[in-house]
């Protein structure tokens, strides 16, 4: 089983090309903070979305909260 280890290791081999060693040109982690602190909203209108749904449905069965304590 191990000759079939090693060809098969070498068939990967020759049909994935190797990657190179890539530098940064720069350090990426005060981009990504300037991005994260740019955005004002830290809800989007599918988390609200989801909330009024979940309110609904609250509202709407009140015994679905012992289903869903149940299920978590």
């Amino acid at each position: 089983m191990n000759a079939k280890d090693d060809e098969l290791g070498q068939l990967l081999r020759s049909a994935i090309r190797p990657v190179p060693d890539v530098e940064l040109s720069q350090d990426l982690w005060p981009r990504m903070l300037t991005r994260m602190h740019r955005t004002g909203r830290l809800w989007s209108s599918w988390d609200w979305a989801a909330v009024a749904a979940g309110g609904t449905v609250a509202a709407a069965f009140p015994e679905a909260f012992s289903l869903l304590f149940y299920a978590l």
